[in-house]
């Protein structure tokens, strides 16, 4: 188990990109120029730009998310449903 400290931080991180990706998909979503595979491809080039600019971060976010999958997933489980629904609504 992580110090609180650290439980936060990771929290803070994810939610930043989380939120990030979140207005992604909504943008692609609008779009009503783009068809349900360029609102995909979107929302892909993001994550992997995201990877790209910021491996560090995307890398702790990643491992530690997954590491910690049963408390952080239970605290974010929202956040994480909204980007669920985003991309159902895509496709």
């Amino acid at each position: 188990m992580l110090p609180e400290a650290d439980v936060a931080f990771l929290d803070e991180v994810f939610l930043e990109r989380w939120n990030l990706m979140l207005e992604v998909i909504q943008a692609a979503h609008d779009d009503t120029e783009l068809t349900a595979r360029e609102k995909l491809a979107k929302v892909a080039t993001f994550i992997v730009e995201s990877y790209g600019k910021q491996p560090d971060v995307m890398q702790v976010v990643i491992v530690e998310v997954t590491r910690q999958a049963n408390t952080f997933g239970r605290r974010h489980w929202g956040r994480i449903q909204e980007a669920h629904e985003g991309i159902a609504k895509i496709v």
